[in-house]
């Protein structure tokens, strides 16, 4: 198992949480997850999990400890097996945005309500990871 972890500045996630992007790009063959999590309580306030063989996108948060129910609902999945994908998140004061390929893909409401303790990005999976940028 890869795994990436992306250590966000407090300067950055001020960017983020003021409506800007952050762009993963990527290229997965069977799955893949982006966690935004605070570093001190290890809660993941957003889990992206895209799994491939399953043709489904996982959304969820763990927090105290326990997962949330999944989101995997969605009008369709961008997300093919060796493929780049360039994954946007945003993040707004009622939820996350999230695009690939630059057209919206789906929001998520915000279960962590202190959003702004967000302080870490991780990817981890079978992924090759060409950038972050924020």
């Amino acid at each position: 198992k890869k795994v990436r972890s992306v250590w966000v500045t407090p300067q950055v996630t001020q960017k983020i949480l003021m409506h800007r992007s952050l762009t993963v790009s990527l290229s997965c063959v069977s799955r893949f997850h982006i966690n935004f999590s605070v570093s001190f309580s290890k809660d993941i306030a957003l889990q992206i999990n895209p799994r491939m063989t399953e043709c489904c996108v996982v959304r969820n948060s763990l927090l105290n400890g326990g997962w949330g129910p999944e989101e995997r609902d969605l009008p369709h999945n961008p997300f093919r097996p060796g493929d780049y994908f360039d994954i946007s998140v945003r993040c707004g004061n009622y939820r996350f945005k999230v695009f690939v390929n630059g057209q919206p893909l789906f929001n998520y409401g915000h279960r962590f309500q202190n959003f702004q303790q967000i302080d870490t990005v991780e990817v981890g999976g079978d992924v090759v990871l060409s950038y972050v940028q924020f």
